[in-house]
């Protein structure tokens, strides 16, 4: 069995304008049943109210930025999560709120996997 411990994780969150999502998506990554050594918030110019909040956010890094659409915050926050020599970046957009054990059941089954990849990314769906 892997020992998730020793395991560094960087979540990588873009978002723009939807700051109720956003603060739901966090909620979820702050109680992850594996700790994330790094969340980076990537703020794509929001003008929801979503700027003002991310100033009191102390439990995580943001990043400021002009809206870039999404791709282009993807691409700013792995330059910044490569920069902290991660074993994973998890990256999400900011409607995402993973399950509380998400990041554990990823980590086991990509250590089963004969193949090894550097991103994580579950699967998705939609509550009703």
């Amino acid at each position: 069995m892997v020992n998730l411990k020793n395991i560094k994780v960087v979540a990588v969150v873009v978002t723009y304008n939807r700051l109720n999502l956003l603060k739901e998506c966090m909620d979820s990554l702050s109680k992850q049943t594996v700790s994330l050594d790094k969340i980076i918030v990537i703020n794509n110019n929001s003008s929801d109210g979503t700027t003002e909040w991310l100033k009191h956010q102390s439990s995580f890094e943001v990043i400021h930025q002009g809206n870039v659409g999404g791709a282009g915050g993807f691409k700013r926050g792995m330059l910044r999560a490569q920069e902290l020599t991660c074993d994973f970046m998890w990256l999400m957009d900011d409607d995402v709120e993973p399950e509380l054990d998400c990041l554990e059941k990823i980590l086991r089954a990509e250590s089963l996997s004969p193949i090894k990849y550097g991103i994580l990314l579950p699967d998705r769906y939609r509550d009703k």
